[in-house]
């Protein structure tokens, strides 16, 4: 329930910052794009952002379950598998 708008805004809640991540994350690992144009997708943010992101979501996966599960799906659903 995250507009767009929203993952590509400057705001920090914590609302935003994980679904902001997870758009990240998932872009790194399903497509092509450099780091720098996945930060240009993103609302213009720095490649080390990006890796920054990646890195926090796969600590999250390792330590959370739910958040694993939760990748693992938006990944199988992307893919139309």
């Amino acid at each position: 329930n995250v507009r767009i708008s929203d993952i590509k805004g400057r705001r920090r809640t914590k609302q935003v910052v994980l679904p902001r991540q997870t758009a990240m994350y998932l872009i790194r690992k399903l497509t092509d794009h450099s780091l720098s144009e996945i930060g240009e997708l993103c609302g213009g943010r720095d490649h080390t952002t990006i890796l920054h992101a990646c890195d926090s979501i796969e600590a999250d996966m390792k330590k959370d379950v739910k958040i694993r599960d939760l990748m693992n799906r938006l990944m199988v659903e992307i893919r139309g598998e």
